[in-house]
């Protein structure tokens, strides 16, 4: 405490000593008088030697006695009424204690879940790119296989195209090369027979019948080429029918009794027997329309079930020494 508060205190100190509580209540005259006697009291009491006396024995008494501020702390200290608050004050205070109670822990727990969550992310974003790469390869492997097949069956149509094309290329220029035998509605045709098979050929192609005469044998030529003979002063290439027929085969010996000129008087074909001539009507024949592996075959006798030959067509392939199957010969050497 300050000087001038312990002055106060000592002020008011002093006149509640003055003041009397037990005298009686005075009339106001008597009253004035109380207030004018108590003045002079005061007066004198509080004159400046008494006051200077007061001071020098109070500060006396200070420098003996304890600090007054600290008795009162002391006191304080001491008479500490414990601090008592409301129930809502309680429960703030409690909940106050839960949430730091929860923070802790989450700061503690922080770090590890703020860990976990990242890999559990990373984890499900790469089980989901996994699934998309196999859903993704999947359609892949099912769209090259698809592309596969349809370039497979591409190319078998390519190649089918391309083969169509070289077969009706080609039949078309034998078509162009190769035309069946012009006829009226009706013609005449020869039959014979060459070692049991029947054949037949128009009349029109042909140069005529004769007795086979003497017939020399020349080397270096095919099997069935049977050799030259003079016929009407003219030499002619003989074919042994049978064997042109079937190259390669054994055949039954058997003796030819005539020989058939063709037009041209190039070629003429032995025959065993002569079965006669006979009227045909086109339409009692199969005709054939494209070249095919058959050049000499003009069509087929309905009724009597033969060949009808393509003379023209056959003096050809003689010429280019190929038999009925188109093979040619191998060569040999011929004698000097």
């Amino acid at each position: 405490m300050s000087r001038l508060d312990q002055h106060e205190a000592m002020v008011n100190y002093f006149n509640s000593l003055l003041t009397d509580p037990a005298s009686p209540v005075l009339p106001q005259k008597q009253e004035k008088k109380a207030e004018l006697s108590q003045k002079e009291v005061l007066e004198k009491s509080f004159s400046s030697e008494n006051l200077s006396r007061m001071l020098e024995s109070i500060t006396a008494e200070q420098s003996s006695a304890p600090d007054t501020a600290t008795l009162t702390e002391t006191v304080a200290e001491d008479v500490t009424v414990p601090d008592v608050k409301p129930d809502s004050v309680q429960a703030e205070t409690v909940v106050t204690a839960e949430k730091q109670d929860l923070q802790e822990v989450s700061l503690k727990t922080a770090p590890a879940a703020i860990a976990e969550e990242p890999q559990t992310a990373v984890a499900e974003k790469t089980k989901t790119a996994v699934k998309t790469a196999d859903r993704v390869l999947a359609e892949q492997s099912v769209r090259t296989e698809s592309l596969r097949a349809e370039l497979e069956v591409t190319e078998k149509a390519a190649e089918v195209h391309e083969e169509i094309r070289e077969n009706t290329h080609e039949k078309t220029e034998n078509a162009e090369r190769w035309c069946n035998i012009e006829t009226d509605s009706e013609f005449t045709a020869l039959l014979f027979k060459v070692a049991g098979v029947v054949l037949a050929a128009p009349l029109f192609t042909l140069g005529g019948i004769f007795r086979p005469a003497v017939i020399n044998k020349l080397f270096g030529k095919p099997d069935w080429y049977a050799g030259l003979t003079c016929i009407q002063k003219q030499k002619v290439s003989v074919v042994d029918t049978a064997k042109w027929m079937l190259p390669g085969k054994k055949i039954i010996d058997h003796e030819y009794k005539f020989v058939i000129l063709c037009k041209d008087k190039k070629w003429c074909l032995q025959c065993d027997e002569l079965l006669g001539t006979k009227t045909i009507k086109r339409e009692d024949v199969k005709w054939r329309v494209f070249h095919g592996d058959r050049p000499w075959l003009a069509g087929i006798l309905k009724k009597d079930m033969c060949a009808l030959l393509h003379i023209t067509e056959l003096e050809k392939m003689l010429d280019s020494g190929l038999d009925i199957y188109l093979n040619q010969p191998p060569k040999t050497l011929s004698r000097r």
